[in-house]
């Protein structure tokens, strides 16, 4: 039976898959206790890859909720307890330029996903 949630330090010790990025303070993993201490076995950007390889026991995988496919029955999506910090995400254009309809159902979208996740855009 799968667990309802796990410990920020218990995850930390465990074979890890990260994301890729010039700035990992940024990324999710960072958020975790000592970071300097992580086993990161495989980084990627794409999240088929992560699913995948979470789903072949080569790690676990810290992924915002939005990355997480509920149609992936391979595997399991454990609530991390206590949470770790919400992410910011800035949305920003020049205020000369004019908007597109591709531009408005972006910030659409954004904001109602913002509203779903219980938090805010300003």
């Amino acid at each position: 039976r799968p667990r309802r949630a796990v410990r920020p330090a218990e995850v930390a010790g465990l074979p890890l898959i990260g994301y890729r990025s010039p700035r990992p303070e940024l990324l999710p993993l960072s958020q975790l206790p000592h970071p300097e201490q992580h086993h990161v076995v495989f980084r990627t950007d794409d999240d088929p890859t992560v699913h995948a390889l979470v789903a072949a026991g080569i790690g676990v995988a810290v992924v915002p909720r939005l990355s997480v496919d509920p149609a992936d029955r391979r595997v399991h999506a454990v609530k991390i307890d206590p949470p770790l910090r919400p992410r910011s995400i800035t949305l920003a254009w020049l205020r000369e330029r004019a908007t597109s309809e591709a531009l408005d159902a972006f910030t659409t979208a954004a904001r109602s996903a913002a509203v779903s996740a219980g938090t805010s855009m300003g």
